[in-house]
């Protein structure tokens, strides 16, 4: 009995050693530092460029607090209001429990949408920036977007797992998962009423963070309303479920909350560039050729060339090709 209890005390111990050390080794360089972020817009110079982002911080901030950090991610044509004053409740829901930041797309052909390549320079520009003058916890941070921002959060969970921790996008995809950094836990959310980015344009990003994690795709109910789903077998660190709704192109009532839920559940994983190592390898990418023919008078060389594909009955995607 006596053996028990040292064992089982040796353990306790260790665990609360663990995690003060962890505590202690993932805080950000902005802990204990003076600052002079507020809540409110902020703007920072970003690849020659000026750019916006509004900051919310917990309503008493402790410099010595080291908070989780949420980045959230607006959708084509929206800017970063539709979280401070829109539809999208995350910050009522998350409250005073982390740092929460909203950046702003830049106007691409005269309206705001992100950039997956050049607003990787963004993100990496504005995380360093509050990491050395905000306190958060470095294995706590999180991205969630809607739409043209879930897409882009899809992308940062592929190209910034080695900073995310993870990913919580809503109506959005990726398709471009070659050569990902990192790894993140996931939980999407989508509704089978989408005629912008129909189920089966985002079933394929689904199944690619399921098996990059490992997981199986037997599905439990986690009993979230509607019904949230979660793979078996998947990396312990590394979880992902899939909440698919009635509605169409919209963040769902439950969404904020089943996506804060997830991310506090999550053990404790160490940032590395190390990689998923499940088989990716049968998910299968396609090929399409085509022939363009220029008009008989044209003169110049044309600047930009897009092709979408999508199903028929559907809208034209926003972005990208989902099918």
């Amino acid at each position: 009995m006596k053996n028990k209890k040292a064992v089982l005390c040796a353990l306790v111990f260790i665990f609360i050693a663990i995690a003060s050390c962890s505590a202690l080794f993932f805080k950000s360089s902005g802990c204990g530092a003076g600052s002079t972020f507020t809540t409110g817009e902020h703007k920072i110079i970003s690849n020659g460029i000026e750019r916006v982002f509004y900051l919310k911080l917990p309503e008493n901030y402790n410099s010595n607090t080291s908070y989780p950090l949420i980045f959230g991610f607006h959708g084509f044509t929206n800017d970063y209001t539709v979280f401070t004053k829109g539809d999208i409740d995350l910050q009522k829901v998350v409250g005073d429990e982390a740092i929460l930041v909203y950046p702003n797309a830049l106007d691409i052909h005269g309206e705001p949408q992100w950039d997956y390549e050049s607003d990787l320079i963004f993100f990496d520009d504005l995380y360093a920036e509050l990491e050395a003058n905000l306190c958060f916890d470095k294995s706590k941070v999180f991205a969630v977007g809607h739409s043209n921002g879930a897409g882009f959060t899809h992308t940062l969970g592929c190209k910034r797992g080695n900073v995310l921790r993870a990913i919580g996008p809503v109506s959005g995809f990726f398709s471009d998962y070659d050569a990902c950094t990192g790894q993140v836990a996931v939980i999407m959310i989508h509704g089978n009423s989408d005629t912008t980015i129909p189920l089966t344009g985002i079933k394929p990003t689904r199944d690619y963070w399921i098996a990059i994690n490992s997981c199986k795709k037997a599905e439990t109910p986690e009993g979230a309303d509607p019904a949230c789903v979660a793979y078996a077998g998947c990396d312990p660190q590394f979880p992902v479920k899939y909440c698919e709704h009635s509605g169409g192109h919209a963040w769902p009532d439950f969404a904020s909350t089943a996506i804060w839920e997830f991310f506090k559940s999550l053990p404790l994983a160490v940032p590395s560039d190390k990689a998923g190592h499940g088989d990716v390898g049968d998910l299968g990418k396609g090929s399409v050729s085509f022939k363009i023919h220029y008009p008989a008078d044209f003169v110049g060389t044309p600047e930009k060339l897009a092709v979408s594909l999508y199903p028929p009955g559907s809208t034209l995607p926003l972005s990208g090709s989902p099918n």
